[in-house]
């Protein structure tokens, strides 16, 4: 899988691999890269649902009275009083 793709054409501007060496280092530095966007895919789908899912499961909706934080920062200045 990783040595066909050294072979394919560069997208990236990038120059073809010379040596079998370079073939063999650019094929890992693919695979790996393509490993970890597997990765981090599957991660952010089970983040995803997992935040989805217990949201519901509580059968709560999200309310409006927090928006803006909780109560006793409501009518109150940041600002300095001096």
């Amino acid at each position: 899988m990783g040595v066909s793709l050294a072979h394919a054409q560069s997208r990236y501007n990038l120059q073809a691999p010379q040596t079998e060496t370079a073939r063999r280092i650019y094929a890992l530095h693919t695979e790996v890269l393509l490993i970890c966007i597997g990765i981090c895919v599957v991660v952010f789908a089970v983040l995803f649902y997992s935040i989805a899912n217990t949201r519901r499961s509580h059968g709560r909706e999200a309310s409006n009275s927090q928006a803006i934080g909780p109560s006793s920062w409501r009518g109150r200045s940041f600002r300095s009083s001096s």
